[in-house]
């Protein structure tokens, strides 16, 4: 019986939650319902005011209508008219929102003529989040150059500069430096830079304003300010190196100017500074030649074996310029260089090949010793001096004098027979190195009975194996 009653009391209970749930429903529907009429109504009125506004408005320009015949002309020139400070108010918004939008906003950019023109930027993050500065850019709205009105000077000073602005710079309009510069949220900063011309004797004057770079492709550019450069007498521009070589090193990063980029590898050659090496090393591709001849050079100081394949095709590929330096690179490394060495010796080109024979002097051990033999039979040109072509062949006389080859006495004397007098005066040359004394008799022949310039070294040569 008592079950009995249990089941009734939760029946009854299970009604009473149904029949609540369901009121609770009708009661947010009919809330709803409300608020719709209402909203409906509110939009309603507002219509209603805005087209009494409307009709206002025609009946106003109706009546001044009345006072002057030419109505409609003059409603288009009123509404101009009075648009006109709406456009004015619009585009200084725009202007100001281009200068400094949300984000980093630049206080104030002036260059400061101190010691040296100082470009300083006062800055700030408008943002809670930090913001990274990628790049900075002088633009210039005018910009002139002239040659500096000083006197000549002796003296050569060093005129320090950590942003260099390059003819290139002026012809282009605009000078960039890039950056990697993190600005804190709602903070203040300051960037500051010290401003150099490349051309010596010489100054720039213009107007100007920076635009910072941000934050992948944002950007914000301050008011325009003057700038004066001037290189006065015996003003060298030097870049203003950073104590730390991780910091020199860096700076790598920072630009484009061949004129800088020469002075930082340089300044890391003067250092020795052996972990820049793979930086160094990624200018040897650079569209400049003397930046790829500055890289070639950093190895003569740093001897890094790794660089020698990449040195031999500067031999191979390059200007003469590039192609000295890495030759003297690949020499200071000695038999490191030595595979690099020998793959050039067979290059198609005979200015190739006859350098690779130039590097085997200062190389030890017989593999190169043989390439130099083996080049006694290159009879290709490998370059012109004074109107006269020379020979591989007269190169590797001499290489292989100066590598003291006593052992090819027989071979080097039988070259003073040679029918070009290019080789014959490689030959006496070769035979005054080593002192071979046999070759007395032939030399004496050639002193009577070659030509003017055979003649003179054979002459020379006499005199020198008598002494």
């Amino acid at each position: 019986m008592k079950n009995e009653n249990d089941a009734d009391v939760n029946q009854a209970t299970e009604r009473d939650t149904v029949e609540a749930e369901k009121k609770m429903q009708q009661e947010a529907q009919a809330r709803q319902l409300r608020q719709e009429k209402e909203q409906k109504e509110k939009e309603r009125l507002e219509q209603e005011k805005q087209q009494e506004k409307e009709r206002l408005a025609r009946e106003r320009l109706k009546g001044d209508g009345q006072q002057d015949r030419g109505s409609p002309r003059w409603v288009a020139i009123a509404g101009f008219v009075v648009g006109l400070p709406l456009v004015a108010f619009t585009i200084v918004q725009l202007s100001d929102r281009l200068r400094n939008p949300p984000g980093i906003q630049i206080i104030e950019a002036s260059v400061q003529s101190l010691d040296r023109p100082t470009l300083k930027i006062q800055l700030r993050n408008a943002t809670d989040a930090p913001a990274l500065l990628t790049k900075a850019e002088l633009v210039f709205d005018s910009v002139k150059t002239a040659k500096a009105d000083s006197q000549a000077s002796t003296e050569v000073r060093p005129a320090r500069y950590t942003w260099i602005v390059t003819p290139a710079d002026v012809e282009r309009g605009s000078s960039q430096r890039r950056l990697s510069v993190r600005v804190e949220g709602k903070a203040p900063d300051a960037l500051e830079f010290v401003l150099g011309f490349e051309t010596r004797h010489s100054q720039l004057d213009g107007r100007a304003h920076v635009r910072l770079y941000y934050d992948d492709g944002k950007q914000v550019q301050s008011k325009p300010f003057d700038v004066r450069i001037v290189n006065g007498p015996g003003d060298f521009p030097e870049l203003s190196f950073p104590a730390s070589d991780s910091g020199l090193t860096a700076l790598l990063d920072s630009t484009d100017s061949p004129f800088m980029l020469r002075q930082i590898i340089g300044e890391l050659a003067r250092r020795q500074f052996a972990p820049a090496a793979t930086r160094v090393e990624n200018f040897f591709s650079h569209a400049d030649v003397t930046v790829r001849a500055a890289a070639a050079e950093y190895f003569i100081e740093v001897r890094d074996p790794g660089a020698a394949p990449g040195l031999a095709i500067l031999v191979e590929q390059d200007s003469a310029q590039t192609r000295r330096a890495a030759l003297k690179a690949l020499a200071a490394l000695g038999a490191d260089a030595a595979s690099d060495v020998e793959r050039l010796a067979q290059s198609k080109d005979p200015a190739v090949r006859e350098a690779a024979l130039n590097l085997c002097g200062d190389l030890p051990g017989e593999p190169c010793l043989q390439l130099v033999r083996d080049a006694l039979d290159d009879r290709a040109v490998a370059k012109s001096v004074g109107g006269s072509d020379v020979l591989v062949a007269a190169t590797a006389l001499r290489v292989l004098a100066g590598m003291g080859a006593t052992a090819d006495a027989d071979r080097i004397v039988a070259f003073l027979a040679d029918p070009d007098p290019g080789m014959q005066i490689a030959a006496i040359d070769a035979v005054r190195v080593l002192r071979l004394r046999q070759a007395l008799p032939k030399l004496r022949q050639l002193a009577s009975s070659g030509s003017a310039a055979v003649k003179d070294a054979a002459g020379k040569a006499v005199a020198a194996l008598r002494s």
